[in-house]
């Protein structure tokens, strides 16, 4: 495993994320311009039913589920300056709270009047019809919301019915993110879970295995169903050698020392020793042999449990780079991703 790059990977990784916001999400910082034709030619107000807004008083859009509540109010000049007063503008201001009703609303930024709104709740519960429509499946989800409410990251595992948990066990499993404010696409990840000693559950998800960006209401169906059935039965006919691959392949002391200090270096060093916990122990004359499967399970099982969104994202970048995919199952979710 070579991770002499990996600073500088992370480095290009970063500044790419706003070219991607751009082409993906048609947004830059709070300046949001929708790249769909249809919602070109139509305004906010136009299309916020579809969306599953509600229609308020005053150029005021609300929606709101069970993990919080967002508002969208057009904005206007104030008068008496005698430059543009009383103007109503092309944007509109964002504002959340946490679901109920004694919570108070906060400012976020701002979107475009041609922003596309997707609400978590809708986002979410199409999703798990798409998953249930492909076959007989449990599911198992938590929920991550931003402390500003303008982001989610929702895990769903997929355990088929019939699978009996055990040590060792590996289920396929995706992460939903969503956003309000214009600064990301809906966008799924997947990846796989992993049981553990002492009902430890580890839980690790990579681009590498396959994304689904920007999902929209209207005929997506197909699709996700198409992605979700081709997804499972690739993971499930390769996974006995993507753990074989990364068991048999050992790594020095000196590459997991680099991991831990790019961990110091992007998380912090409580972050860095909290991994190294994790760690097999090297002390005394126990002679050094670690594996990539081993760091691996180190640190996907202290990224299950971070709460932080941004830490957590910095972690799983770290991660996916000391996982070995076998080349035909790489192949594979390469055709899938199109």
């Amino acid at each position: 495993m070579n991770l002499n790059e990996i600073a500088r990977e992370d480095n290009e990784s970063e500044e790419g994320l706003i070219e991607e916001n751009v082409q993906v999400n048609g947004s830059l910082g709070n300046v949001d311009v929708e790249d769909d034709e249809t919602s070109n030619r139509l305004l906010f107000e136009d299309r916020a039913i579809e969306m599953g807004l509600t229609v308020l008083p005053g150029g005021t859009y609300h929606y709101s589920d069970e993990y919080s509540e967002v508002a969208y109010k057009k904005v206007k000049t104030l008068e008496d300056s005698g430059i543009m007063d009383d103007t109503i503008l092309d944007h509109l201001a964002v504002f959340t709270k946490a679901a109920g009703p004694e919570q108070d609303w906060t400012k976020q930024n701002f979107v475009s009047d041609s922003y596309k709104f997707m609400g978590n709740a809708t986002l979410i519960d199409q999703i798990r019809e798409s998953i249930n429509s492909v076959g007989e499946n449990e599911l198992d989800e938590r929920t991550f919301v931003a402390p500003n409410f303008t982001s989610i990251r929702h895990e769903i595992i997929i355990r088929h019915a019939n699978t009996i948990q055990q040590v060792g066990t590996v289920f396929p499993m995706m992460n939903i993110t969503n956003t309000y404010n214009g600064t990301g696409a809906s966008r799924i990840v997947f990846g796989m879970n992993i049981a553990e000693y002492d009902n430890v559950v580890s839980s690790f998800c990579t681009e590498k295995f396959g994304k689904i960006k920007q999902i929209h209401l209207s005929g997506s169906s197909t699709e996700l169903e198409t992605a979700f059935g081709e997804f499972v039965t690739v993971f499930g006919s390769n996974i006995s050698n993507l753990v074989s691959d990364n068991f048999n392949n050992h790594i020095t002391e000196d590459d997991m020392l680099k991991v831990l200090d790019m961990i110091e270096d992007k998380a912090g060093k409580k972050r860095r020793d909290a991994v190294s916990n994790e760690l097999p122990s090297t002390e005394g004359n126990v002679s050094w042999n670690m594996t990539s499967w081993q760091l691996f399970l180190a640190l996907t099982r202290f990224t299950s449990v971070e709460k932080n969104i941004n830490a957590k994202k910095i972690l799983e970048n770290i991660t996916e780079r000391v996982l070995v995919i076998p080349e035909q199952m790489l192949n594979a979710l390469t055709a899938i991703n199109g």
